[in-house]
């Protein structure tokens, strides 16, 4: 549970998380994705191996993500809304799906102080969104992957560090 309260006084508290056997599973094969990514940059591995570990990662997260939903209160502020999925982002071990989140919490308080400098990525239960943003990251990665199988059997020797744009 979050400590700390949020602006307008309320405790803020997360989400229940339940991660079931399959999903504990799952985020261990995340950590174990994020530590063969980090492997395989070290040991300059080739592009393509690379990101077929990545999109390796990201199909994982959206996985766990889709079998785990969470309950948004819609009766708080936005800002606690998002700032309650910050352990639940923090439990599946990827620091670019909690940057994402607490950018959503910045975002929001933002949109609540009359700040409107930062567009949100949308309405509607945190979950979906959520969802919505880590089955992109998902297919971005499974394109990416795609690219650089492609670039490889093409005649790129698929140890380019360059990404496919778009």
């Amino acid at each position: 549970m979050l400590r700390g309260r949020s602006r307008s006084g309320r405790r803020a508290t997360s989400p229940t998380i339940r991660f079931d056997a399959e999903n504990r599973a799952a985020i261990e094969g995340i950590a174990d994705a994020m530590a063969a990514e980090d492997r395989a940059r070290a040991e300059r591995h080739p592009f393509v191996e690379r990101q077929r570990i990545d999109a390796l990662k990201w199909r994982l997260i959206r996985d766990v993500v889709r079998r785990a939903p969470f309950e948004s209160d819609a009766s708080r502020p936005r800002s606690a809304q998002w700032r309650a999925v910050v352990e639940y982002a923090r439990a599946l071990r990827e620091p670019a799906v909690l940057d994402w989140v607490l950018q959503q919490v910045e975002i929001a308080e933002h949109n609540e102080t009359g700040i409107r400098d930062l567009r949100p990525r949308g309405s509607g239960p945190c979950h979906r969104l959520l969802l919505r943003h880590v089955g992109d990251r998902a297919r971005r990665a499974q394109k990416a992957l795609d690219w650089a199988r492609a670039a490889e059997t093409d005649g790129g020797n698929g140890d380019d560090d360059a990404t496919p744009h778009g």
